[in-house]
């Protein structure tokens, strides 16, 4: 009878060595990929991500995937990467699960499909993956595939914000800004577009910068209004284009300037922005501006 217990303890030993060497094998692997990734060394990475995605690892699949999903190093191929993602989502890879969702909200690899692209968002937000959270909130904040529904879509973004996502930032601040979903709160907005406005998105950067120049939440201050719009118009944000050539325009804490507001207010007309042509029109009418 010892003699047999000690049998099996070496065979569970070695078991485990056997084990343990694959695991760190396959950890091995997955790091060298990720650092051929980040070099662009896309042969590398194509030779080590194969194997370990023809062999089950999840992590290899996506990475993989993504590879025949964006064209690194290989031709693009949607129904590789596809299967793929397919292959990782089904073991529960939030990452998978959410690029899963993004080829049936698009169409490629597989009929375009809004319904399957939410059933596997809300996989991967139920994950806790913060883009899934934002692409659902997205669908309830707009009525696509779901009835629409503010709270709703307010709750999946704040997730999302929480999560790090600038543009879910900017929804929850602008939504407790105007009530939708949520009750008015001014100090909890600014605080939200003050958090994605340091991570330089230009819509959060304007919209602070409109809650400085109307004294919500904190005093007028038209200097640090303009400091905001300028930061978002030189990333080409049309709206924040519109407001630099508000602030020239009507003198709001600068010295007033037609021709200066005339340049913002064209850069604002050449991005689609309707009012500001309006304006340049009245202004041209006016005789402030020189035709042509």
């Amino acid at each position: 009878m010892k003699r047999f217990i000690l049998i099996i303890v070496v065979a569970v030993v070695c078991l485990g060595g056997t084990v343990w060497y694959l695991f760190a094998s396959t950890v091995r692997g997955l790091t060298d990929a990720q650092v051929a990734l980040e070099k662009k060394d896309y042969a590398e990475a194509l030779r080590l991500l194969t194997p370990l995605a023809e062999n089950g690892v999840a992590q290899a699949q996506v990475n993989l995937g993504y590879m025949y999903h964006t064209g690194l190093g290989v031709d693009v191929n949607f129904n590789i990467s596809t299967d793929l993602y397919r292959k990782a989502a089904n073991k529960g890879d939030t990452v998978a699960q959410f690029n899963l969702g993004l080829l049936y909200e698009t169409g490629q690899g597989v009929p375009s499909d809004r319904s399957q692209a939410l059933y596997w968002y809300r996989l991967a937000a139920d994950g806790n993956y913060p883009f899934a959270q934002y692409k659902l909130g997205g669908a309830y904040d707009a009525g696509l595939g779901v009835a629409k529904n503010d709270a709703t879509a307010f709750n999946w973004y704040e997730k999302a914000a929480n999560g790090g996502v600038p543009e879910s930032m900017y929804n929850v601040g602008s939504m407790y800004l105007n009530g939708l979903g949520v009750s008015q709160d001014d100090a909890k907005a600014y605080a939200w577009l003050e958090k994605c406005s340091e991570l330089n998105l230009s819509n959060c950067q304007n919209a602070l910068g409109l809650m400085h120049h109307d004294g919500r939440s904190v005093p007028v201050d038209y200097k640090r209004a303009l400091e905001l719009f300028e930061k978002a118009a030189n990333q080409g944000d049309a709206y924040a284009q519109y407001n630099v050539g508000g602030v020239y325009y009507r003198g709001d804490g600068v010295e007033q300037s037609t021709s200066k507001a005339a340049e913002w207010f064209r850069k604002a007309a050449a991005n689609g922005h309707e009012s500001s042509q309006r304006i340049l029109d009245q202004m041209t009418e006016a005789g402030l501006l020189v035709k042509g």
